[in-house]
């Protein structure tokens, strides 16, 4: 499964209204061959924003890609001061999941920049030790995880019924980052962005 993932930033006020025109904006995709659905993430302090569509195959997102234009660009024009700041297209390639996704959970979003030939020993890191650990914990809704192949973008997401849940899981999860860096020799920064999942209209088998 693929991911067109946007990222931006829109004022904190803005929203419940984000949340409205994204759902809007996503409706002339719904009878488009491959589409799996829509997420929306935002941090409620900052303003930050994510808003994804997910796609059966490489090839139906590449196929979609004018509605996906249209889609951001009548969600900018909607929102003022709303900022759309980038684009990307990623390779969904780890999904867990508890419970079906909704609305009101929380998530951890970690970011990491990899030689692309480490990509490979990251997945099975996160799959075979990072996602064990955490399944157990309290309050675990989703892990997924995304990754861009010829650039070594890496980002690994997880989701939680509360956002008490989501914090006392960062015990379990700061260590696994420090062993990522060992295992794929990488030094630079990892990013971690805290949102709310705000729109949830996903399809079987979806990841988030």
């Amino acid at each position: 499964m693929f991911a067109r993932i946007t990222w931006g930033k829109t004022p904190p006020d803005r929203i419940d209204d984000f949340v409205g025109v994204v759902r809007s904006a996503a409706k002339p995709m719904e009878h488009f061959e491959g589409y799996r659905g829509v997420v929306s993430l935002a941090n409620r302090t900052t303003g930050a924003i994510m808003a994804g569509t997910y796609w059966a195959s490489a090839e139906a997102m590449q196929a979609s890609e004018e509605l996906g234009k249209a889609a951001r660009e009548s969600v900018t024009t909607s929102i003022g001061g709303l900022q759309a700041n980038e684009v990307r297209r990623l390779e969904f390639v780890i999904q867990e999941r508890a419970v079906p996704p909704h609305a009101g959970t929380f998530a951890r979003m970690n970011t990491v920049q990899l030689p692309p030939d480490k990509v490979d020993a990251a997945i099975e890191l996160l799959r075979d030790e990072v996602v064990p650990a955490i399944k157990p914990l309290p309050g675990f809704q989703t892990a997924a995880v995304f990754v861009d192949r010829d650039s070594g973008l890496f980002l690994a997401a997880s989701v939680w019924a509360s956002e008490a849940e989501r914090e006392a899981s960062a015990a379990v999860v700061a260590p696994m980052r420090t062993k990522l860096r060992q295992i794929t020799g990488d030094e630079g920064p990892t990013t971690i962005d805290l949102y709310e999942l705000v729109l949830a209209d996903v399809k079987l088998g979806a990841p988030v």
